[in-house]
């Protein structure tokens, strides 16, 4: 109890000293994608980043949250946010054997997730996704990969 009271602290502490410069909307999946892998039954049960719908006096606002322990809020009111690390370990690095994951950061504001067919005479991509962040085109690719079978999420499996 004392060692998750002092952890608590250090990480209160480091994201008190580093909110100018962290932006955890830029780390995590957009609420609209979170919420499609929650539909998919992506794992909601782990620690870390969470989209938490908060009501204010005259609005519901949904925001960013860093949550250690999980039963913060009612399951229909939070929305696992996962890292690109919790994403990457989603992503199969062979969908078949010859047909690999490649993710692409060709200019500053676009990320390219495909899978490449290596015996295309062309590495012929089969499947692109792109957007402006990371984590959202992780999501993106994700999603397509679950939704056609490719992927099946379960607890415990992708959690660190």
């Amino acid at each position: 109890m004392k060692i998750k009271k002092e952890i608590r602290k250090i990480l209160e502490n480091y994201s008190e000293s580093n909110k100018m410069n962290f932006k955890p909307e830029l780390e995590v999946p957009s609420l609209e994608l979170c919420k499609r892998l929650k539909e998919l039954g992506f794992p909601q049960f782990s620690g870390g980043w969470y989209w938490v719908l908060e009501e204010l006096t005259y609005k519901e606002v949904w925001k960013l949250k860093l949550l250690y322990n999980i039963p913060y809020a009612v399951d229909n009111l939070k929305i696992k946010a996962p890292t690109c690390r919790e994403l990457g370990e989603w992503l199969p690095v062979y969908l078949e054997e010859d047909i690999y994951l490649d993710i692409d950061h060709p200019s500053s504001d676009v990320w390219i997730v495909s899978y490449i067919k290596t015996t295309h005479p062309l590495q012929k991509s089969i499947i692109s996704f792109y957007d402006n962040t990371e984590p959202n085109v992780r999501a993106k690719m994700i999603i397509f990969l679950a939704e056609n079978g490719h992927v099946k999420f379960e607890e415990g499996k992708g959690e660190g």
